[in-house]
C-alpha cells in the first residue's frame, strides 16, 4: 500500500460535494510488482484479467506472494506500460489510416465494452479491500484500474488524432498523473452508470470530460479499430441528448478561456457529434429530434469554425491542415456522411456549415468514394454550386476542392442513375448545369483546373442524353453565365493557339485542346446544333488535324479526341463532309500508337461506317480495304489474344476498352460486308476471317472460361451472331442479304487509365 500527495486542486476537477474533495492525499491499492519478469502480450494480459475468478479476488488466499496475484499484477503492469508507450510517440508518428498497426488493434481490445465491465467489477473489489485495509480515510480510494482509466484517456489523444493532447493543466509528470487519478476516482463504480455522470450536477467538469472520453473510446474508436459495428444503447443516446442541452444552455467557453481549454472543448464536442452520428447512422427511425438537431448543429459549427460566423465563412476554401478536433470528426465513425444525410436541406439555418464541412472532407479525403448516398450527392452538388458562385464573382475558392468535387460527381451521378427515383432527378439535372458552368468558368491556367476539366467530362459522359440536352438547352439561355459566348471565346483562343508555330504548342496547350474537343463532343451528343459558328469549329478541327499530322507528340495527345469529335460532328453536314477524309487517315495512323489507340480509333471509325450517310462518304477512302484490315485486326486482338494473360500488351485496362468497343466494331465489319463485291470477296476468302469466326464462336458459345469472357459474351452476343451469320451466308454464296440502314444508338464512355483519358464511342 502506498500514498501519493498532491498539494493543489483545481476547481475544474473538484466535485460539488465537500466530502469527496476534502483531502489532499490519495491512498492507492497497488497490485503491481516492482518489475514484471517478462513482457506479456497485451491480448494475453486482457484474457488473464477478463477471466480471472472474482471470487478468488475477494478471497484472503490471494496474498501478494501467491502465483495468481503475481499473474494478475504482471498483466496489469504490462497493460499500464503499454498505455504509457503512447505518451512517447511524436506527433503524427502514428498513421491511423495505415491499416491500423498492431498497437492500435491492441488498444481497440483494451477499450472493449466487455473488458470495461470486467475492470469495473474488479475495481469495486479493489476499492473494498483498500477501504477495509485503511479504515476511515479522508480521501478517495484508487487502484490500478483508476490508473488504467486515466492512461486510456491520455492514450486516446494520440490514437484518435495522431497528436499528443494535454488533458490536464501543465505541470510535472507526477502532478499530471495524480491529477488524472483524482479525476478517475470520481467515475462511478459501475460501468453502466458512467454515462449518468455527464448530466450529474455534483460531478466536476473534468470528470464529465473523462467519462465522455471513455464512452467515445468504447463505442466509436474501439469498434472501428477492431473492425466491428456495435449499437449505441438508446439510454446512452438519451443521456447524450440531455448533456447536449445542458452544454448549449451553459454556452460555449471559447470566448473567455485559454487556447488549451478551448481546444479541449472542441475535442469533446467533436466526440459528442461522432457519438450521435454513430447512434443514428443507418437507423430507419431517427431518435434525434429537431430541437436536438439544432443544438447539435451549433456544436458542430463550434468544432468547424469557432472564430467565424456562417456569413463570413469561405465555404470552399477550407484550411490546408486539420487540427485535432477536426481529425476526430473526419477519422472516426460515419460522422461526416451522417451530417450529409441529416442536414441535406439548404434551407436549414446554418446549413452553410455543411458546405464548409464538405469542402474540408473533399480536400482531406484521399481515398475514392466507395459508398454514395443521396445526402452525399447533395453535399457534393452544393460545393460545385458554390464553386460556380465563387468563379462568377472572383470569390475565394480552393481549386483542389473543385477538382475533388468534380471527381466525386461521377460516382454520385452513377448512384442517382441506378436508383431511377423521380424525386431525385433534379439532383442529376443540377449536376449537369453546375458542372458545365464550372467547365467554362475555369481558365485552365492551373494544373488542378486541367484535371478538373477531365473529371467534369467523365461525369457529363455518364448522364443520359435527354437530361443532358434539357440542361444545356436551359444553360444557353442563361444571360448571367453567358454559356455560349464563353464556349465561343474558348474555341477562338484555341484557334489562335493552333495558328502559332507548331513548335510553340506545349503539353498544357495540347491538353487544353483535348478537353475542349471532348466538351464539344458532349454538346453535340446532347443534340445541341447550330450553337457555334461552323467556320470556327471547322478551323479548330482542321488546325488540330494539321498539328497532329506534323507532330507525333501532338498526335499522341489529340488523335483520339479528334476522331471522336469528328464522329460526333455528324450532326452538322458541313462539318461531316469536310473531316471524313482526315478522320480516316488519322485513324489508320493512330492504330500504330498502341492497343488502346487501336480500339479507340476503330470503335469511332466503326460508328462512322455503320451510319449510312457517313458510310457512303467514307467508302471512297477505303477502297484499298485498309479499313476492313484494321478493323479485323483489332477484332482479332480483342477476342483471341486477350485469353493469354501473360502478354504484356493486354492487361485489365485493355480489356475494359475492348469490351466497350467490340459491339460497334462487329457492326462496322457487318456493314463492310455490304460495301461492294470486292470487299465482300476479300473478307470471306482470307484465312484471318476463319480465325476471327472461330474465336467469336468460342466466346459466344461459352467455350472460353472466365469472368471477363462471360461479360464479353453478353456485350457482343447480338452483334457477333449477326456478323457470323452473314459471313456464313456470304461464304456459301447464298442470296444476298441487305442490312437495315438504321443507326445504332450511340453512347459516350469516358475511359481513364494512368495518363490516358479517352472519350470512347460505344453502343448502348
Amino acid at each position: 500500500m502506498k500514498q501519493r500527495h498532491h498539494s493543489t486542486q483545481s476547481s475544474d476537477t473538484e466535485p460539488d460535494t465537500e466530502d469527496e474533495a476534502s483531502t489532499s492525499q490519495i491512498p492507492i491499492y497497488d497490485s503491481k510488482p516492482a518489475a514484471p519478469t517478462a513482457k506479456n502480450s497485451i491480448i494475453d494480459c486482457i484474457e488473464t484479467i477478463q477471466f480471472f475468478d472474482l471470487a478468488l479476488l475477494q478471497s484472503e488466499a490471494l496474498c501478494e506472494e501467491s502465483a495468481a496475484h503475481t499473474k494478475l499484477a504482471s498483466a496489469a503492469s504490462s497493460i499500464l506500460e503499454f498505455l504509457d508507450s503512447f505518451s512517447s510517440q511524436s506527433n503524427s508518428s502514428m498513421d491511423i489510416q495505415d491499416q491500423y498497426p498492431s498497437s492500435l488493434v491492441q488498444f481497440g481490445q483494451l477499450v472493449d465494452v466487455t473488458f470495461f465491465e470486467t475492470l469495473f467489477e474488479q475495481r469495486k473489489i479493489f476499492h473494498n479491500i483498500a477501504a477495509l485495509s485503511l479504515g476511515v480515510s479522508s480521501g478517495p480510494i484508487v487502484c490500478w484500474v483508476d490508473s488504467f482509466l486515466s492512461k486510456i484517456s491520455d492514450a486516446l489523444g494520440m490514437v484518435a488524432t495522431g497528436l499528443q493532447i494535454t488533458w490536464y493543466f501543465p505541470g510535472s509528470l507526477e502532478l499530471r498523473e495524480e491529477e488524472g487519478l483524482r479525476i478517475a476516482s470520481q467515475i462511478p463504480l459501475n460501468w453502466s452508470d458512467v454515462p449518468e455522470i455527464l448530466v450529474s450536477e455534483q460531478a466536476s467538469p473534468a470528470a464529465k470530460r473523462l467519462a465522455l472520453r471513455l464512452i467515445f473510446s468504447s463505442y466509436v474508436v474501439g469498434p472501428q479499430l477492431r473492425g466491428e459495428t456495435i449499437a449505441i444503447p438508446s439510454a446512452l443516446s438519451d443521456t447524450l441528448t440531455n448533456y447536449l442541452a445542458s452544454t448549449r444552455s451553459a454556452g460555449f467557453s471559447s470566448s473567455f478561456v485559454g487556447e488549451d481549454l478551448q481546444l479541449q472543448e472542441r475535442l469533446h464536442f467533436s466526440m459528442i457529434v461522432s457519438l450521435f452520428a454513430n447512434a443514428e447512422f443507418g437507423t430507419s427511425d431517427a431518435r434525434v429530434r429537431p430541437h436536438t438537431l439544432g443544438c447539435l448543429l451549433n456544436v458542430l459549427q463550434h468544432v468547424l469554425h469557432p472564430q467565424d460566423t456562417v456569413s463570413s465563412l469561405p465555404l470552399i476554401c477550407p484550411p490546408d491542415e486539420l487540427d485535432a478536433p477536426l481529425v476526430i470528426l473526419f477519422r472516426w465513425g460515419n460522422t461526416v456522411q451522417w451530417c450529409f444525410e441529416t442536414w441535406d436541406d439548404p434551407r436549414v439555418a446554418g446549413s452553410e456549415s455543411i458546405t464548409y464541412l464538405t469542402s474540408m472532407w473533399l480536400l482531406h479525403t484521399e481515398s475514392e468514394l466507395h459508398s454514395c448516398s443521396t445526402g452525399v450527392s447533395i453535399a457534393v452538388l452544393r460545393v460545385i454550386h458554390q464553386a460556380v458562385l465563387s468563379l462568377s464573382s472572383s470569390g475565394k475558392l480552393s481549386r483542389q476542392v473543385v477538382k475533388a468535387a468534380s471527381t466525386y460527381a461521377s460516382t454520385c451521378i452513377d448512384y442517382l442513375s441506378f436508383r431511377q427515383i423521380q424525386e431525385e432527378r433534379w439532383i442529376t439535372h443540377a449536376f449537369c448545369k453546375y458542372l458545365c458552368s464550372v467547365f467554362v468558368l475555369l481558365d485552365s491556367e492551373y494544373e488542378d483546373d486541367c484535371e478538373a476539366h477531365d473529371y467534369i467530362l467523365e461525369a457529363l459522359s455518364r448522364v443520359d442524353r435527354q437530361t443532358l440536352g434539357d440542361c444545356l438547352s436551359n444553360l444557353k439561355g442563361d444571360s448571367e453565365l453567358r454559356f455560349v459566348e464563353r464556349v465561343i471565346d474558348r474555341l477562338t483562343r484555341i484557334r489562335n493557339l493552333l495558328s502559332a508555330d507548331t513548335l510553340l504548342v506545349g503539353q498544357e496547350t495540347l491538353q487544353l485542346i483535348r478537353s475542349e474537343l471532348n466538351f464539344l463532343v458532349i454538346l453535340w451528343h446532347a443534340g445541341l446544333k447550330d450553337l457555334f459558328p461552323t467556320p470556327l469549329i471547322l478551323s479548330v478541327l482542321s488546325s488540330a488535324f494539321k498539328i497532329a499530322d506534323q507532330c507525333n507528340g501532338a498526335k499522341l495527345v489529340l488523335a483520339e479526341s479528334l476522331i471522336t469529335a469528328s464522329c460526333a460532328a455528324r450532326c452538322d453536314v458541313l462539318l461531316s463532309d469536310q473531316v471524313n477524309e482526315s478522320v480516316w487517315q488519322i485513324s489508320l495512323q493512330t492504330a500504330s500508337l498502341g492497343v488502346l489507340g487501336i480500339y479507340h480509333a476503330e470503335s469511332t471509325v466503326s460508328a462512322l461506317i455503320y451510319h449510312e450517310s457517313e458510310f457512303r462518304a467514307i467508302c471512297p477512302a477505303i477502297k484499298d480495304l485498309s479499313g476492313s484490315t484494321v478493323l479485323r485486326r483489332s477484332m482479332g486482338l480483342a477476342v483471341s489474344s486477350l485469353v493469354i494473360d501473360s502478354q504484356a500488351s493486354f492487361r485489365w485496362h485493355s480489356r475494359a476498352a475492348c469490351s466497350a468497343c467490340l459491339p460497334v466494331i462487329c457492326r462496322a465489319l457487318l456493314r463492310l460486308l455490304e460495301a461492294d463485291a470486292g470487299s465482300t470477296q476479300f473478307m470471306i476468302s482470307t484465312p484471318f476471317t476463319l480465325n476471327l469466326c472461330s474465336e467469336l464462336a468460342n466466346v459466344c458459345q461459352g467455350r472460353k472460361i472466365g469472368e471477363y469472357f462471360g461479360f464479353l459474351r453478353q456485350r457482343i452476343e447480338e452483334a457477333s451472331s449477326q456478323l457470323l451469320s452473314h459471313i456464313q451466308m456470304k461464304s456459301k454464296l447464298e442470296v444476298s442479304t441487305t442490312i437495315p440502314a438504321t443507326d445504332v444508338p450511340i453512347r459516350l464512355l469516358f475511359y481513364r487509365h494512368e495518363s490516358s483519358h479517352l472519350l470512347l464511342i460505344s453502343d448502348r
